[in-house]
């Protein structure tokens, strides 16, 4: 029976389904009710001339910047000095890092545009 239901679940309820995920920065970001979203599609190579990415791009762009934002969030979670902090100011020091790598990524992915002719 609880398979027939599982079923039901996930076949009409428009959710993501998943077990428990036993990664802590996940588990973190959980228990702070914050999550990442997902980096813009377009972007201003040039100044006031704002371009979106062809898939292919963006799917390269979100497979650059994806690991490092968990690599830099991971560092982060397991520091003692965030663990004392309260939860107000940990969303804040996430907020402040995943900030940080996507606009490192983000010039980085300027410069590509750029020499592709964008």
């Amino acid at each position: 029976m609880k398979r027939l239901i599982d079923w039901y679940l996930r076949e009409w309820i428009p959710t993501r389904w998943q077990p428990v995920s036993k990664d802590k920065v996940e588990q973190e970001m959980e228990a702070l009710g914050s999550y990442v979203g997902v980096p813009s599609r377009i972007i201003s190579v040039r100044p006031r001339q704002p371009v979106r990415m062809d898939n292919k791009t963006y799917r390269e762009y979100l497979l650059r910047v994806g690991p490092k934002v968990k690599e830099v969030m991971q560092t982060v979670v397991n520091r003692p000095s965030y663990r004392n902090q309260r939860k107000e100011r940990q969303v804040k020091i996430l907020d402040q890092m995943v900030s940080r790598v996507r606009d490192r990524e983000l010039r980085r992915q300027k410069v590509l545009m750029r020499r592709a002719g964008f």
